[in-house]
């Protein structure tokens, strides 16, 4: 079994039956034990690994300081 490398973008253009057809799976099934056994064999897992430099507070209070710039520069104008 291959199957092509389908990116994000290509995947989010096309219908979800079009993408289950290119993955060779049945939506109404799934796959089998031994076909995902395989597909982590092939592909390993479907893990991302995220690191966030900025806590999340920080983006929060980032945001609100540029959100208090627009509002400063709107009322100049």
């Amino acid at each position: 079994m291959m199957m092509r490398c389908l990116k994000s973008g290509e995947a989010s253009q096309e219908s979800y039956y079009d993408i289950a057809s290119q993955l060779e799976v049945d939506i109404h099934v799934g796959l089998s034990e031994y076909e995902v056994g395989q597909r982590r064999r092939n592909h390993g897992y479907n893990e991302f690994d995220i690191t966030s430099d900025d806590p999340l507070w920080k983006k929060y209070l980032d945001q609100a300081s540029v959100d208090c710039e627009l509002v400063k520069w709107s009322l100049v104008l």
